[in-house]
């Protein structure tokens, strides 16, 4: 294993572990926030160490320390980072940057979407309740900000106008995963068609990846994902795992002023409204 320190354009430093001086393809998981991002990178992470393989938390690894996204997606220094054989994940906005990585564009990719409709009720109950905060830190302290200022804007407007608000920024974040469909080697879940079959899931990323898993331990990591709490608790990180909630919460009026911002980017993950 190598640590490799990144030096960002905005003067931070942030080490990773990577595994260096093999060859063989580079695997990348994607996702956007509140579309299943979390248990699809806890199966892919576990996957990836039951087939040797180590697994790079790019996304929370910046979460923690402090670093908006803004600030690494775009960062040429992200290209350093990347070696063969390992797994990268935990992205949940687009690495525009690794555009100009062969190793990215001709490497197998997964990417998990969601009706965004559901994601933005996710984000909201999210924001307001359960979404972890990092602590502040003496080398920045960015994410706190935004997050404890989400967490508040949330708290105090209620879920409709969290919604409308939030509703431009989402659709921004899934169109700027639009050159992922024009790449060798991509392949697009749909929250809704494993949220229930968390076992397809898992076949699902080891046929795109080409890995093997023995059937005990496939099951195994299945039923632990496979979580479906029977009343919905608002402040649990695990609220409501059913596709359709935007219905039964928002006012139509909001949902017919949301599809049209959002219809771009549903449409062209091949959602229709």
């Amino acid at each position: 294993m190598t640590e490799i320190t990144l030096a960002l354009a905005n003067g931070r430093r942030i080490p990773f572990e990577v595994t260096s001086g093999l060859d063989g393809p580079t695997y990348f998981v994607l996702s956007v926030r509140k579309c299943g991002s979390t248990f699809f990178n806890y199966v892919c992470r576990h996957l990836a160490w039951a087939n040797g393989k180590n697994f790079v938390p790019v996304g929370s690894t910046f979460f923690y320390n402090n670093v908006v996204a803004a600030e690494f997606t775009n960062d040429t220094a992200l290209l350093d980072l990347i070696r063969p054989q390992n797994v990268y994940g935990e992205f949940r906005d687009m690495p525009n940057a690794l555009l100009a990585s062969d190793l990215f564009r001709a490497g197998p990719k997964i990417f998990m979407i969601r009706d965004l409709r559901d994601a933005l009720v996710s984000e909201y109950f999210s924001n307001a309740f359960s979404h972890p905060i990092p602590d502040e830190s003496s080398v920045g302290n960015k994410v706190t900000e935004m997050m404890l200022k989400q967490r508040s804007l949330a708290l105090g407007e209620g879920l409709d106008q969290a919604v409308i608000r939030r509703a431009r920024p989402m659709s921004k974040t899934v169109l700027r995963f639009a050159p992922i469909l024009e790449l060798q080697g991509t392949t697009v879940l749909k929250y809704e068609d494993y949220v229930f079959n968390k076992r397809a899931l898992v076949d699902k990323i080891v046929e795109s990846f080409s890995w093997t898993i023995r059937d005990d331990l496939a099951r195994q990591l299945a039923s632990f994902v496979d979580v479906h709490p029977e009343k919905e608790d608002p402040r649990a990180f695990v609220r409501r795992v059913a596709p359709g909630d935007y219905r039964e919460k928002l006012r139509p009026e909001t949902i017919k002023r949301i599809n049209k911002t959002l219809r771009s980017a549903m449409e062209l993950f091949g959602y229709s409204l």
